[in-house]
């Protein structure tokens, strides 16, 4: 967004009158000191987190190949997250995930439950309807170790202990303790996906355990997602 000086220098070139400094400074105080700056903020920290604390031992960190932010994802695949990712290693190996942030008090266990899968059928992670493929794997971060134990139990008893659908929790306070950070053996599978690699597992890791948990590919919902 333009400042005063920028809106004037804009304003004389097409030949109109500038924007009120007043009007400029209230779009500034809107955009950059409500909640939606937060949880800008919130989602690119997180991604340029994963990007910073890559573990580069000979060349062996990986790259994030692909990024779209919660806006892109929302307007192509009409689903409701906090970004999506594709993590790319050096022998090929990918991780497809979807970034979901729990963020107290805006973020509540039952939001993230309802983000999780496609009402009004849960059988049906949101991530199929939005056209993603079945290994793509839903990440859960929270601020704490005790926020992380709350979004367990809500998502364990929203989708059960025998679901399919990939998902991982991690946390900030676990992940400050752990080298490689985000990378690191931080993330803790549910269901069918912590059955195959039970405890907690580094990213690439849980890559090759969605990998190695994917159901067998099926015709998505009527009305899913496009992309």
């Amino acid at each position: 967004m333009l400042g005063p000086i920028g809106a004037r220098i804009v304003a004389a070139e097409r030949g109109v009158a500038a924007m009120r400094p007043a009007k400029i400074a209230a779009r500034w105080e809107k955009l950059f000191h409500g909640w939606r700056y937060r949880e800008l903020d919130a989602q690119h920290t997180w991604f340029c987190g994963l990007i910073a604390s890559t573990p580069n031992e000979h060349g062996a960190g990986g790259e994030l190949a692909a990024w779209r932010s919660a806006w892109r994802v929302s307007k192509a695949w009409q689903a409701t997250t906090d970004g999506y990712g594709r993590w790319r290693w050096p022998e090929g190996t990918e991780l497809r995930f979807v970034l979901l942030l729990d963020d107290p008090p805006r973020v509540g266990a039952q939001q993230i439950r309802e983000r999780l899968t496609s009402l009004p059928d849960p059988a049906w992670p949101f991530t199929r309807r939005a056209g993603f493929p079945d290994s793509t794997v839903t990440l859960v971060w929270s601020p704490t170790l005790r926020r992380e134990q709350i979004m367990r139990r809500a998502i364990t008893q929203h989708l059960g202990t025998g679901t399919a659908m990939p998902v991982a929790l991690g946390c900030d306070q676990y992940a400050a303790m752990t080298p490689g950070g985000v990378h690191g053996r931080v993330w803790l599978p549910l269901g069918a996906l912590g059955r195959r690699a039970p405890g907690r597992l580094t990213l690439r890791e849980l890559a090759h355990a969605a990998e190695a948990t994917t159901p067998p590919a099926s015709a998505p919902p009527p009305g899913g997602g496009k992309r």
